[in-house]
């Protein structure tokens, strides 16, 4: 198979790949959020791990994830954890700084969707995204995988917050 990259435009056609990579997984998913409201906005509309349990539970999938976290986020935590047994959540510094957040999708170490966050204010992902960037090079999604465990193992385990 040839490596692929391709820019997506289409902020519908960003989240449903998203999506479609999030639930090819079979061995590992690493999904990193920006923002609380990321992260929220995610668990809200549907493209959530609570309706991804299932496809999760059946493949026996280990799921991280970088999020920034608050007490409400911390609730979802508990529930998400004893529905998905392979689970594993960290906290990150909020960014606040940039309107130019990304979310970080990699699946099985074999593909990898950068979305922007066009818009963290709004309610809806498809009105929140903005372009991505996907790929299924071995290079570029192992590159992200290495940046993705820098930042997991400077980040803080939420059972210790």
């Amino acid at each position: 198979m040839l490596a692929n990259v391709e820019i997506i435009e289409n902020s519908k056609e960003s989240v449903d790949r998203a999506y479609d990579i999030s639930i090819s997984a079979k061995e590992e998913l690493l999904v990193a959020f920006p923002t609380i409201k990321s992260f929220r906005r995610n668990v809200r509309t549907g493209l959530s791990i609570h309706i991804l349990k299932d496809v999760y539970s059946q493949n026996n999938v280990r799921i991280r994830v970088l999020t920034p976290v608050d007490i409400q986020i911390m609730q979802i935590v508990e529930d998400l954890k004893k529905a998905l047994s392979g689970l594993d959540i960290r906290s990150l510094k909020e960014n606040t700084e940039s309107s130019n957040m990304v979310v970080i999708v990699l699946a099985d170490r074999k593909e990898s969707i950068i979305v922007e966050t066009k818009d963290d204010t709004k309610d809806n992902m498809y009105d929140a995204a903005g372009i991505s960037i996907y790929s299924n090079s071995k290079t570029i999604v192992s590159s992200y995988h290495a940046l993705f465990e820098i930042i997991w193992n400077q980040s803080q385990p939420t059972d210790l917050i």
